[in-house]
């Protein structure tokens, strides 16, 4: 795994693991989908991402990263210390407890 400047990452499309969960009217939970994200925005700081199926966003810290790997499918897989939750309108955040 490899950190990579987050500032040559913009535009590019990307896997999240863990991949988003989705869940209907918050309570339901439906089938994961492997979604490709593209990173919409990049700073030292901060990324924005947009899912390219459902187009829900949302801008988060880079401390939030723990990595990127190579893949085949996109231009990376984002290895996430959050868990995303995607509804109907909404995308929710979640820490992952560590594992230590």
């Amino acid at each position: 795994m490899r950190k990579r400047s987050p500032a040559k990452m913009r535009w590019k499309q990307v896997r999240l693991y863990p991949p988003a969960r989705r869940a209907y009217r918050s309570v339901l939970e439906l089938p994961r989908i492997d979604d490709r994200w593209m990173i919409r925005d990049a700073t030292t700081r901060e990324l924005e991402i947009v899912n390219i199926r459902t187009h829900h966003f949302f801008r988060f810290s880079t401390a939030s990263v723990r990595g990127h790997e190579p893949d085949t499918k996109t231009d990376g897989i984002l290895r996430l210390k959050i868990q995303v939750v995607l509804t109907e309108r909404d995308l929710f955040v979640y820490p992952i407890a560590s594992s230590h």
